[in-house]
C-alpha cells in the first residue's frame, strides 16, 4: 500500500475494517498457542476480547498511550457516521470499538505491523486485568 497521504485518505470505517481483522487474527493466534481446546471453546474465549464492550473498555484505558497521529485517527473514527449498530452493543461502545480498530488498521496499513500488534497485545492485557 502506498504510504503517507494515501493512508490518511482512507475512510476511518475502512481502517476499522482492517483493524478488526488484524485484532481477530492476533487474539485467535494467541489463544491457540496458549490453550488446548476445541475451536468452539477457543471461539467463545475470543469473544471476551473481540466483543464491542471489551474493545471499548480497552480503548478507553489505552487512550493515553496513543501517539498524536493515532489519537487523530481515533477521533476521526469515533466520530464517523455509522449506519448500523449491533443490537447487543451500545452506540457509545460501538464508536469506541470502531475507533480503536481504526488505529490498529492505520498502523497495519502504514507498514507498522509491530505497533498494530502491540496495541492488540495491550488491549488483551487490559481486558485480562478487568
Amino acid at each position: 500500500m502506498e504510504k503517507g497521504k494515501r493512508i490518511s485518505q482512507i475512510s476511518p470505517l475502512n481502517l476499522a475494517f482492517v483493524g478488526d481483522a488484524v485484532q481477530e487474527a492476533y487474539i485467535k493466534s494467541v489463544l491457540v498457542a496458549e490453550e488446548d481446546g476445541s475451536s468452539f471453546l477457543l471461539q467463545k474465549r475470543s469473544v471476551a476480547y473481540l466483543c464491542c464492550e471489551a474493545q471499548a473498555y480497552a480503548a478507553q484505558k489505552l487512550l493515553e498511550e496513543l501517539t498524536q497521529e493515532e489519537a487523530d485517527v481515533f477521533r476521526r473514527a469515533r466520530n464517523a457516521k455509522v449506519n448500523t449498530v449491533p443490537k447487543h452493543a451500545s452506540v457509545a461502545d460501538y464508536h469506541m470499538a470502531t475507533a480503536i480498530e481504526a488505529v490498529i488498521g492505520f498502523a497495519y496499513l502504514k507498514g507498522d505491523r509491530e505497533r498494530a500488534l502491540q496495541i492488540c497485545a495491550r488491549m488483551r492485557e487490559v481486558c485480562d486485568q478487568r
